[in-house]
C-alpha cells in the first residue's frame, strides 16, 4: 500500500521514514478503523479537484490537507479544472488607470478665418445665384460710373468720365479724435452743425494693438459740378474724413474690419430722399464711386454704409421717377462681366457673408476695371 508525505503529498513507498521530496519525517501510525459511511473508495481534492485514492489525507497533486466527510456522495462527474504548475511569480505591479483627456473646449463662434476650409459642393443654382449677387453688387458700385463711363454703344471697355467738383473752404468739425484697438464711436451731436447725425463706429480689433488712429472731419460747400448725368444732382456737402496714424498705418490707411459710417445729406436740395446715396470722390482722378448701402433714415436725413478706408464723400440724388411711373425696371449694362472682370474664387473668410467677395476684393476688381482695363485691354481673369 502506498503512502503520501503529510507535508508535501509526495507518494512514498512502504517503510519510508523520511520524505524523498521535502525531508519530512514519516511516522508510522496505528491503523484506525474506518467509519462506515457512504463515502466511496475514491475521493476528490477540495482544493484542485484531483481524483484521490480512498484514505488520502494530503492531495498528491497540490499537497492540500484532505479530510473525508461523512454522507458525501460521489459526484457523477469530477470537477474539471486545470491548474498550471508554475514557479512562484513576483507580485504584479499595480496598474494605473488611464486618466481620460478633458473634452476640447467648445466655441460659441467659429474660429477666426485663419485657415481655408474644404470647398463645399457647388450646384448650378448656387453658382448662378452667386454670380447674380456679384452682378447686382457691382451694378450698384458702378451706378454712377456707367452713366459717366465708356463710349456710346461700347460694352466692356471700362473706365469712367471725369466729374469735376468745385468746392469752397473746408470748415473743420472734428479736429482730432483718437481710436485704439478697443474701438470707439465718433459722432457730431451739435444740432446746429450741418453734419449733425454723422457717426463713425469703429469695431474692436479694426486697428492693431500697436496702432492709434486719429480722425479729422470737415466739410465744404459744393459750388459747381460738371460731368454728372442729367438725372443726377448733388445732394449734400463735400464731407472730408481723414485718418492719420503710425508709418505702418499710413502706408495703406485701411481698417482690419469694416466701420459703420452714417453721413447726413441736405434735405433742402433733395426732391426724392429715397433716391439719395453716398459716393466717395477721388479728387485726384475726378471719379465718383459707390460706397454701398446698409440703410437710410429719412427722419434724420442720413444714409448708412460700410467703409474700410476714408476720403471725400458726397451724396448724389438720381431721379428714377419716369421709370417708376411706368413701372419699368431701371437696368443698364455697365460692361462689367463677373466671370472675367471679377474674382473667380470664393472667399471663405469674408467678414459679412461666407463664400462671398470681401470688400477688398470688390474694391480691387472695381479699381482694375476702371483704371487698368481701358489701357491694358485685359480682364482681371
Amino acid at each position: 500500500m502506498s503512502k503520501y508525505c503529510i507535508s508535501c503529498g509526495t507518494e512514498l513507498t512502504v517503510g519510508t521514514k523520511f520524505c524523498v521530496n521535502c525531508g519530512t519525517k514519516i511516522e508510522a501510525k496505528k491503523p484506525v478503523e474506518k467509519l462506515k459511511t457512504s463515502t466511496p473508495s475514491q475521493e476528490f481534492c477540495t482544493n484542485c479537484g484531483t481524483k484521490l485514492p480512498g484514505g488520502t489525507k494530503f492531495c498528491v497533486e497540490c499537497g492540500a490537507k484532505f479530510e473525508a466527510k461523512k454522507s458525501i456522495e460521489k459526484p457523477t462527474e469530477p470537477i474539471k479544472e486545470t491548474i498550471e504548475k508554475t514557479k512562484p511569480q513576483p507580485p504584479e505591479e499595480p496598474k494605473i488607470a488611464a486618466i481620460p483627456s478633458p473634452p476640447p473646449p467648445t466655441m460659441s463662434k467659429p474660429m477666426p478665418p485663419s485657415y481655408v476650409p474644404h470647398p463645399k459642393p457647388k450646384s448650378k443654382l448656387r453658382v448662378i445665384g452667386a454670380v447674380a449677387v456679384v452682378a447686382i453688387l457691382l451694378v450698384s458700385v458702378f451706378y454712377v460710373g456707367f452713366m459717366m463711363g465708356g463710349k456710346e454703344g461700347e460694352v466692356g471697355g471700362g473706365g469712367a468720365n471725369k466729374v469735376d467738383i468745385t468746392t469752397g473752404d473746408n470748415i473743420p468739425v472734428v479736429t482730432s479724435q483718437s481710436v485704439e484697438y478697443s474701438g470707439g464711436t465718433i459722432s457730431v451731436t451739435d444740432s446746429s452743425n450741418p453734419l449733425y447725425g454723422l457717426k463713425i463706429e469703429v469695431p474692436e480689433a479694426a486697428i492693431s494693438i500697436s496702432n492709434e488712429v486719429d480722425f479729422s472731419i470737415s466739410y465744404t460747400d459744393i459750388t459747381n459740378s460738371s460731368g454728372l448725368p442729367e438725372e443726377a444732382s448733388i445732394a449734400s456737402w463735400m464731407i472730408n474724413i481723414e485718418t492719420d496714424g503710425t508709418d505702418v498705418w499710413n502706408e495703406y490707411k485701411a481698417f482690419d474690419k469694416p466701420c459703420i459710417v452714417t453721413l447726413p445729406y441736405n434735405p433742402n436740395i433733395v426732391t426724392n430722399e429715397e433716391s439719395v446715396r453716398f459716393y466717395y470722390y477721388d479728387e485726384e482722378n475726378n471719379i465718383l464711386g459707390s460706397t454701398g448701402f446698409i440703410s437710410q433714415d429719412t427722419s434724420s436725413n442720413t444714409v448708412t454704409f460700410y467703409a474700410g478706408t476714408f476720403s471725400n464723400f458726397t451724396a448724389i440724388e438720381i431721379s428714377l421717377a419716369l421709370h417708376e411711373f411706368f413701372d419699368q425696371g431701371y437696368s443698364v449694362d455697365t460692361g462689367f462681366r463677373p466671370a472675367t472682370d471679377g474674382w473667380v474664387i470664393e472667399n471663405y473668410g469674408s467678414y459679412l457673408e461666407s463664400d462671398g467677395n470681401c470688400l477688398g476684393m470688390v474694391n480691387y476688381a472695381r479699381w482694375y476695371y476702371t483704371h487698368k482695363k481701358p489701357t491694358t485691354k485685359e480682364a482681371l481673369h
